[in-house]
């Protein structure tokens, strides 16, 4: 693991300083920053990889110091931080290009899976109930050096998920035996377990039971099947790319775009 240069942006002094030892301790250079203002200094004087900035912050609020800090370094990476729901931070989310939002409070896997994020490697898992269709798959990632799983059914998906900690990627199918697509997503999201997910389907996203207007954090995109394998590995590449954010959001009215859903 590579060391990061890290900047916490939290106005509880106790809890910025602690979050700073834990990462001080996995070898990381770490700053901390009790207000926007100090933050943004801070990133006038030093680049940082990654962000853990509190949304609430006393004055200049976590979006609007973020905003100001991309002005002065764009490609540094933004992890939100809240104690609030998601539901209502999907503006914030959208406007800033967030990573992803941890609530609080925070454990330390979750802080350091987080960090790890920031760096490329993790593993590839194939969700879909088509054996050649997923090996196909298989075959194309593995050209591209990546290290690949795959399951068969949606509840074998959400297990691995939740058991393993270096899958960095999931490409899902929404149709699949013992649970759907959406069921897994729905129940990552209720666990806490966010990973960027590209969603394929041979069906439109709302035949296949995808809803329009739900705020999936989590996927990157869409392939509607058949799709070219080009495609797929450059969504693939684009969530481990270090210059652009994992995965963004998916907006409430997605658009089709030849094989690929934004």
């Amino acid at each position: 693991m590579s060391t990061l240069r890290i900047l916490v942006v939290d106005d509880d002094r106790d809890f910025a300083e602690s979050m700073a030892d834990i990462l001080d301790l996995h070898g990381h250079h770490v700053d901390t920053a009790l207000s926007g203002e100090e933050a943004i200094e801070k990133s006038k004087k030093k680049q940082f990889d990654v962000t853990f900035m509190d949304v609430k912050l006393p004055g200049r609020n976590g979006a609007e110091t973020f905003l100001d800090m991309r002005r002065i370094r764009p490609e540094t990476k933004l992890v939100l931080m809240t104690g609030y729901g998601v539901e209502d931070l999907l503006n914030v989310i959208i406007e800033t290009d967030a990573w992803l939002i941890l609530r609080k409070p925070l454990h330390t896997a979750d802080i350091l899976k987080m960090v790890q994020l920031v760096e490329p490697g993790g593993r590839v898992l194939i969700a879909d109930d088509d054996t050649d269709f997923a090996e196909g798959l298989r075959e194309v990632l593995e050209a591209k050096q990546y290290r690949v799983l795959v399951a068969h059914d949606g509840q074998q998906t959400f297990d691995q998920l939740l058991e393993r900690d270096d899958i960095g990627i999931l490409i899902l199918d929404l149709r699949m035996p013992a649970k759907t697509g959406v069921d897994v997503l729905q129940g990552l999201r209720d666990a806490g377990r966010a990973l960027p997910t590209v969603v394929v389907t041979a069906y439109a996203p709302e035949e296949a039971g995808f809803p329009e207007t739900m705020p999936y954090l989590e996927v990157a995109g869409i392939l509607l099947k058949p799709f070219d394998p080009d495609h797929l590995v450059r969504l693939v590449g684009g969530c481990g790319r270090k210059d652009r954010p994992p995965w963004q959001m998916s907006r409430p009215q997605l658009r089709a775009t030849g094989s690929v859903v934004y």
